[in-house]
């Protein structure tokens, strides 16, 4: 199976951030899976942690590992030049920003699970029948692990196209 990995997410994990360690570990849960993402991923992780800089929540050196981190998540890059006619052609039809559907594309072009915090992109992604995970709490995963804490109630849906992993 296949994961799309957006910058949001890509961030989130990068960073250690609670929702983004538990969607690293769903992620290692899953097993081999291949994790692709645009090479657009570079300028917008690269872009979030300069502003991270500027704002005064991260030192350069430690926006720079995070950079590393979250490209570091990724199996296989993807040049945009490959997705450039159909994620522009989709962000006319869908009303979307075309920047997203780079990810959207490569997500149905490879019949694979994107991974991403972005709540309007993964509304479109429900919409538009492509599997995607998008929140996930630590007593989901340890319910799925089979451990002690089950308050959380799992829906992980069936993997296939709209499935989604929601509280």
């Amino acid at each position: 199976m296949k994961v799309v990995l957006d910058c949001s997410a890509a961030v989130e994990m990068a960073r250690h951030t609670p929702k983004g360690d538990v969607c690293r570990s769903h992620l290692a849960m899953r097993g081999d899976d291949e994790v692709l993402a645009p090479d657009l991923l570079y300028a917008e992780v690269g872009s979030a942690m300069a502003k991270y800089v500027r704002a005064g929540l991260a030192t350069m050196q430690e926006a720079e590992g995070i950079v590393r981190d979250a490209i570091e998540l990724v199996d296989t890059v993807v040049p945009i030049g490959a997705l450039h006619e159909e994620a522009f052609a989709e962000a006319v039809r869908l009303g979307h920003s075309v920047y997203d559907m780079f990810y959207f594309v490569l997500a149905r072009r490879n019949a694979a699970t994107l991974y991403s915090f972005d709540k309007r992109l993964n509304a479109l992604c429900e919409r538009e029948g492509i599997s995607c995970i998008h929140e996930l709490n630590a007593s989901e995963l340890l319910a799925r692990r089979g451990g002690k804490d089950t308050s959380g109630t799992v829906n992980a849906g069936d993997g296939g196209p709209g499935s989604t992993v929601s509280p």
